[in-house]
């Protein structure tokens, strides 16, 4: 028997629509495995769209595929493994090369023949054809509803409003409760409350917090806190004047952008407002004018800002002044600790400054110095980035093997077309010739697409080269190197460091990595003489704490031997108990 694998998929529309469930896909599934005698080694679901492969149910399948023997995969149609006309090809042609079987329950196994990939090209191209009047409906209709002045819902409500109905009937309506908190947000943020003058946006969030209101449905979900984003997008959102947009944002080649704000289609909906225009004007110069301080009021250099996480949590160190008088301490200090609701086990939470930018980049000479390593290293990191790509690399070589087999195909069909005189048979063949066209067509697209795609990501040939000119000039630069100019290496070198603290010993951890893999590793944090001070007193009056306790017990020993008329066992005991001098700590010169 044959070793299958059964995947299915399904979204929510598809199953709303067209009763695609997940139950009744795995039960025909089955059928079809136990009518072909396929052993199932595996039965994988996904819930999620066909547009793309980055699906987790997928991703499952190609490892269990590179892990175990299998024959043979069994979707229930061909939609289920992609919507997508070039992935699904890529697909097919990558499996078939590595001898493992498509089978589909409603047409049966995908044939390694001419007649087969057209049949195969057919059915993707319907699939795709499907997925884009999909997009293309969903779009129209959303744009559609925009240009009749009309909300476009598509996501949770803003906070101080409720929707009411479904589908296109959906409208949103004021949420009373919510609308006064919205109401006091711009109050507070504009004219303060009472006579302290405006609040800060965390100030704001505190407060609320302190008052017991929930913060926004969206947020709720992940932590029950307000935080100043969140009150920032409710002073940002225009529509609690009235106004509202729709087409912000775009999407190309999958990935989404802004729209330039004269594409935006405006969206008058006066019966939603409470919020005045004129307090709104304020808060968003006030705003603006904050944004503008904070950028140049950065009074002190951070080496590691955005280059220091925490080991534990992995959120950002971030650098915080204590005493910022006469006597200023600069620390980085976890961020978990400035966010309402999230611990982290880190021992001690902040880290001198000074001391971990001075360890750093003594880090960074030391490797930059090193030449023997430092060449073994640049090998190491361009052989790790050609592995990274071999995948996308494979993919173009299938496309490119796609497009032949299209051109064949098309050849094919032209010297069938010249053997007949029939009209419906000729006609028949141009449609097929057509359809081939649009996959070829698609296949080059992506082709293009992909090429470009590497050109960027692939290293040059003298990449090694480029890497010990930059490497020459920061060596150069590293005696007499400005703040600046140690920021640009960093980012060069995609400097990244987790700093730990060990709860028992109290040991600093940091541990570094750059572009250049052989270099990863601890960086040792020496203890100051003041900490090492410390530790020899506690382990001092610990030591005297077991002595006397010791002392204690063999004076009460004594006692009992006295009463029993034993004198020479207290003689002997009491010699026994007499310490010996603790010898005199010493401590690196300073």
């Amino acid at each position: 028997m044959k070793n299958a694998i059964i995947y299915v998929r399904v979204s929510t529309d598809e199953q709303a629509e067209k009763g695609y469930s997940l139950p009744h896909q795995i039960n025909e599934c089955r059928r079809y495995a136990s009518f072909n005698g396929f052993r199932i080694v595996q039965e994988i679901t996904d819930d999620y769209s066909g547009a793309t492969l980055d699906r987790p149910g997928f991703n499952a399948l190609l490892t269990s595929i590179a892990q175990n023997t299998i024959d043979a995969v069994i979707v229930y149609t061909a939609d289920r493994l992609s919507r997508n006309v070039v992935d699904f090809l890529v697909i097919r042609d990558q499996w078939e090369r590595a001898n493992i079987e498509l089978h589909f329950v409603d047409r049966g196994k995908s044939q390694n023949s001419f007649e087969g990939l057209l049949t195969d090209g057919i059915f993707a191209l319907l699939a795709h054809g499907e997925r884009l009047k999909i997009i293309q409906r969903t779009t129209d209709g959303r744009h559609n509803k925009a240009k009749s002045n009309k909300v476009v819902m598509t996501g949770i409500p803003p906070y101080g409003y409720t929707r009411v109905g479904k589908a296109q009937d959906a409208i949103y309506q004021i949420n009373e409760e919510e609308a006064e908190v919205v109401k006091l947000i711009f109050h507070w943020y504009v004219e303060g409350d009472g006579g302290k003058g405006p609040l800060t946006l965390r100030a704001i969030a505190n407060k609320l917090d302190e008052l017991g209101i929930s913060p926004p449905n969206y947020r709720s979900k992940v932590a029950p806190y307000w935080y100043p984003n969140s009150v920032r997008v409710i002073l940002t959102n225009p529509i609690y004047t009235g106004i509202t947009y729709y087409g912000k944002l775009k999407t190309t080649n999958g990935k989404r952008s802004a729209r330039p704000m004269n594409e935006w289609i405006r969206i008058e909906v006066p019966h939603l407002a409470f919020i005045d225009q004129e307090m709104s004007k304020q808060a968003r110069a006030r705003a603006e004018r904050n944004q503008e301080l904070a950028s140049r009021n950065r009074k002190n250099q951070y080496l590691l800002t955005g280059h220091f996480r925490c080991g534990r949590c992995h959120k950002v160190m971030v650098g915080i002044t204590r005493n910022p008088g006469a006597h200023p301490k600069y620390l980085y200090r976890c961020s978990s600790s400035m966010k309402k609701g999230m611990k982290c086990d880190n021992a001690q939470k902040q880290v001198s400054m000074r001391k971990i930018d001075e360890l750093v980049w003594n880090w960074l000479c030391s490797f930059l110095t090193n030449e023997d390593v430092l060449e073994q290293s640049i090998t190491t990191m361009i052989e790790k980035r050609n592995e990274e790509l071999e995948p996308k690399q494979e993919r173009l070589r299938t496309l490119e093997n796609l497009l032949q087999k299209a051109d064949t195909r098309i050849h094919r069909l032209i010297d069938e077309l010249s053997q007949y005189d029939g009209e419906a048979i000729l006609v028949a063949i141009r449609e097929k010739i057509k359809e081939i066209e649009s996959e070829k067509k698609m296949l080059l697209e992506e082709h293009g697409r992909l090429s470009m795609e590497l050109e960027t990501l692939e290293l040059p040939p003298d990449f090694d080269d480029q890497i010990r000119v930059m490497i020459k000039e920061a060596r150069e630069e590293i005696n007499d190197a400005s703040f600046e100019s140690k920021r640009n290496l960093l980012e060069k070198l995609n400097v990244n460091v987790l700093y730990d603290r060990d709860p028992e010993s109290g040991a600093i951890n940091l541990k570094a990595s750059c572009v250049i893999p052989q270099f990863d590793g601890a960086i040792e944090y020496p203890p100051s003489p003041k900490s090492l001070l410390l530790l020899c007193n506690s382990w001092t009056a610990s030591r005297a704490r077991n002595l006397s306790r010791r002392w204690r017990r063999m004076l009460a020993s004594t006692k009992r031997e006295e009463n029993r008329g034993g004198q020479a066992a207290a003689s002997v005991v009491i010699q026994i108990l007499v310490p010996s001098p603790l010898a005199k700590p010493t401590f690196p010169a300073r």
